[in-house]
Formats: C-alpha cells, sequence, structure tokens
C-alpha cells in the first residue's frame, strides 16, 4: 500500500510525534510504501520518503489552518490508497484523534477557570481555528475512519459531532519495549544521582501544561503524607507552582527538572507515577510509567485510565489523590501494584498498534482494492 501519514512535527520523543514515528517503522518494516508529510522531524527511517510541508509562520492563531491548507495541495501531487492524517486537517481518509476532541476540551478548561476565563476560552482565536477545523475534518463527506486512542474520545466524538459509532475505532496506544522493575542497586544509584535519599518516597509527574495536567491537585494531594516529594518532569510555568507549593507549605519538596527527552532515570528512580489530570486523551506517559513498574494514580479524564486495572493503580477524581498515595507509600503493596502493571503494559505494544491500523487501512481500501500482505506474495 501506498500510505501518507500527516503530522506537523514527527520523531522518536514527545507523545503523538512518537507514535507517527513507530506507526511509520511499523508499516515500513511490512513492506508499506509510506510518505511522511510534516513541517519538521527527527531520525528519519529508512524506506520512508519525507516531505516537508513549508507553510507560513507569522499568525501563531493561523499556523493549523495554513498547515492544513498546505497538506492539501502538496497531498494532492499524488495518489494513495491510504490518507491518515494526525492533525486536523483537510484531506484524509482517516483521521486519528490522537489529540483528543478540541471542543470537549474547551468546554472542560472553561470550567476550570471560571466564568470571565471561561469566556475568554470561546474568545480565543487559536481556539477557533481548531473548533472550526476539527468541525470541517468531522463533517467532511470524503472522511472514511475515525481512530480514536480511547473510548472517551470516541463517545465525546459521537455525542458533539454525532459520527456513527460504526465509523470508530478504538485503538490504544503502545509502548516498546516493556522494561520492568529496577532493581534495588540501579534504583540506589540513581537516587544519589539526583540527590536523594534511598527510603524517601518519590512520587513522578510527568507533563507539559501543568495546569492541563493538574499538578496543583498533586501539590495539594502530598500535602498530609510525610516524606513523600515529588519529581516534576516537562513545561510549564514553574515560578507560579513553585509559589503555589511554597504557599501550601511543601515547597521543599517539589522538584522541577523541565522538560526531558529522555525519562528512563526518572521512572527507575520514582516509586509511584501520578497524572491527575483534567483531560488527556490517552496519556502515553501514564503507559510508559507502568511498562516500568509504577503504580498510576490518574484520573478518569485521562484515557489512558482504560487500561489501568484496579492490580494496576488508582483511577480517581483529581482531588482525592491522598488516599491512594498514602497506601502505596507501603512498600510491599506497591511491589504487588508494580508487577501487576507491567503484565498490564506488555498488552499494548507498539507492533499490536501497527497490527491494529493496518487492519483499519484494510477495511478502508476494501471497495477499491485487494491488498495481499508481504507474507502472501510471490
Amino acid at each position: 500500500m501506498k500510505i501518507a501519514l500527516v503530522r506537523e512535527k514527527v520523531g522518536r520523543f514527545g507523545g503523538a510525534e512518537k507514535n507517527v514515528w513507530f506507526l511509520a517503522k511499523g508499516l515500513v518494516d511490512k513492506g508499506h510504501d509510506i510518505h511522511v508529510f510534516a513541517a519538521a522531524w527527527e531520525d528519519e527511517i529508512p524506506g520512508a520518503t519525507y516531505h516537508r510541508v513549508a507553510y507560513f509562520k507569522g499568525i501563531t492563531f493561523l499556523k493549523p489552518l495554513f498547515f492544513a491548507l498546505k497538506c492539501k495541495r502538496l497531498i494532492g501531487r499524488e495518489t494513495f490508497d491510504v490518507i491518515h492524517s494526525f492533525e486536523r486537517t483537510l484531506r484524509q481518509d482517516i483521521y486519528r484523534a490522537g489529540d483528543g476532541c478540541h471542543l470537549e476540551w474547551m468546554r472542560r478548561l472553561a470550567k476550570e477557570r471560571g466564568f470571565i476565563g471561561g469566556g475568554l476560552i470561546w474568545l480565543n482565536p487559536k481556539n477557533m481555528v481548531q473548533l472550526c477545523l476539527e468541525r470541517a475534518l468531522l463533517r467532511d463527506p470524503r472522511l472514511k475512519k475515525v481512530i480514536t486512542n480511547s473510548e472517551m474520545v470516541k463517545n465525546e466524538i459521537i455525542r458533539n459531532y454525532r459520527l456513527p459509532p460504526g465509523m470508530i475505532a478504538v485503538i490504544y496506544n503502545g509502548v516498546e519495549p516493556v522494561r520492568g522493575p529496577v532493581c534495588a542497586g540501579a534504583k540506589r544509584e540513581l537516587r544519589q544521582k539526583y540527590g536523594f535519599r534511598q527510603d524517601e518516597y518519590l512520587v513522578l509527574f510527568v507533563g507539559s501544561n501543568y495546569e492541563r495536567k493538574g499538578l496543583r491537585f498533586l501539590i495539594d494531594g502530598i500535602r498530609p503524607i510525610r516524606d513523600a516529594k515529588v519529581v516534576v518532569v516537562g513545561k510549564g510555568d514553574e515560578k507560579k507552582y513553585k509559589r503555589l507549593a511554597e504557599g501550601r507549605g511543601v515547597g521543599e519538596r517539589i522538584f522541577f527538572y523541565g522538560p526531558q527527552r529522555k525519562l528512563a532515570d526518572f521512572y527507575r528512580m520514582s516509586d509511584v507515577f501520578v497524572l491527575p489530570t483534567l483531560y488527556d486523551p490517552f496519556s502515553n506517559v501514564t503507559l510508559e510509567a507502568m511498562s516500568y513498574g509504577l503504580p498510576v494514580i490518574t484520573t478518569p479524564d485521562n484515557g489512558a485510565a482504560e487500561v489501568v486495572g484496579d492490580e494496576d493503580g488508582f483511577v480517581v477524581a483529581a482531588h482525592e489523590l491522598t488516599a491512594p498515595l498514602a497506601s502505596l507509600k507501603e512498600g510491599k503493596t506497591r511491589e504487588v501494584f508494580a508487577q501487576h502493571a507491567v503484565f498490564a503494559a506488555e498488552r499494548y505494544t507498539v507492533g499490536r498498534v501497527v497490527d491494529a491500523t493496518g487492519d483499519v487501512y484494510r477495511d478502508v481500501c476494501l471497495p477499491c482494492c485487494t491488498y495481499h500482505p508481504p507474507e502472501e506474495r510471490s
């Protein structure tokens, strides 16, 4: 199959960028002719063809529209069996809603910010452009299939845009490889490297946009738990949240490390992963943390909560973190959860995502072509 994959940025790091990279590599390995349309990329995949989408970036809030228009023009120059977009664009057969339902996110953020702040959300030109693109995309008669990474997002799209359920396929994100819990010696060395004691209770938070990811709830949640320290990785208003932590009396227990491209050290030295997000279609880091043997605590507003079982962690409201954090402080309890978390993560591999996505491609192409997998070709 000749397949076009569309994403503004593609690479081995990040969230959606990484999902596209691993999918492209898996499809190339299966013998497909893969064309990547992106404005920027890292770590080119041998065998894939890259098309640079150069577009005008001078007006910030119009960037998504300019990118969509340029992609439509470039893709129209060739013929593809499948055009698979990971962005809100204007020409695709399949749309993967990895960024969720923007209309739903606007509603949740508006509720969080109150009457005045919420009103400004709806007047923000960047949000208006994304919302218009989303509406145009999901109402495009040429759209054949939508892939979501959680049942949560599937239901949001059905509810807000009235798409038939059969038009939407749910494919959970994948993680590769599954690491498993780190040995005690390696964990001790990592803690020494970053200045933490072996007996301290380390809680890991990973996420950019601290407001959306719910960092303030975690700061409140650890207050009653002595010896609990929070390791914050990601990009956000660090000064604001340092002030918030100091105001709550836990300033000396919150440690900010900024954006990190490689998270392995942080997973390996931590005890628990917490993401009290206000909205996440499916947080990759939740599944990654599980693959490293970390029990997770997250909210029902994270699509990844759908793969967290009762023995892998806790799914609770953002303001109810203290009780599960306290229960996981006990080492033996944590060990049991850690083993179950690894077993759960093993079910969600990158290979599984590639295979499931290939099934969607075949369904889309079935009326117009007969597809033969590489192993069936003579």
